[in-house]
C-alpha cells in the first residue's frame, strides 16, 4: 500500500493538497495514511472480519503485508473495487488520512471515543467540491475519494 499522493489522479490531486493544508492549520495533525493499493493488497483488506484469521494473514502475506492478530480481524472495506485501485491511467482516486494529536503524537485510528478530528475532516472536506467524505457513509471516517 502507497501513501504517496503522487499516485493519487491528477485531476484530484490538487484539491486533496489544499484540503490537507486546511486540516493541518487545526489542533490535529493529518497524514495521508493511504493512496494506492494492489489488487492483492484489496483482496487481503477484503478478507478482514469476512474469513479465519489463518486465511487473512496467508492473503496477507501474498500481498506482502503484515500479519494482524484476531484482535484485528474486523471489517476494514466495503468492496473489492475500491478506488484506491489504480484506473485506467494508473492512478488512484482515493486517499486516507489519519489523525495525530500534537499533544500526545498518538494517531487517532480509532474514534469511538472522540469524533472531533474526523468531524473537523468532514467540515473541511465540504468546502472542496471535488472531495466525498467518507464520513458521509458512517462507518468510513478518513477517507475520501473523487467524484465522479
Amino acid at each position: 500500500m502507497k501513501s504517496n499522493i503522487l499516485d493519487l489522479d491528477p485531476l484530484f490531486r490538487d484539491d486533496a493538497i489544499e484540503f490537507l493544508k486546511q486540516l493541518n492549520g487545526t489542533a490535529y495533525k493529518f497524514i495521508i495514511s493511504q493512496v494506492k493499493r494492489t489488487k492483492a493488497e484489496q483482496e487481503a483488506l477484503y478478507a478482514q472480519g469476512r474469513k479465519a484469521i489463518e486465511v487473512v494473514n496467508h492473503l496477507r502475506d501474498l500481498a506482502g503485508m503484515t500479519a494482524i492478530n484476531p484482535n484485528q480481524n474486523k471489517i476494514v472495506t466495503q468492496t473489492l473495487k475500491s478506488r484506491h485501485l489504480a484506473n485506467p491511467q494508473g492512478f488512484s482516486e482515493a486517499f486516507d488520512i489519519v489523525a495525530i494529536d500534537r499533544r500526545t503524537g498518538n494517531a487517532i485510528w480509532d474514534d469511538t471515543k472522540t469524533e472531533t478530528p474526523y468531524k473537523l475532516a468532514y467540515t473541511l472536506s465540504l468546502a472542496f467540491k471535488k472531495l466525498q467524505a467518507g464520513y458521509e457513509w458512517g462507518w468510513d471516517k478518513g477517507h475520501y475519494q473523487r467524484r465522479v
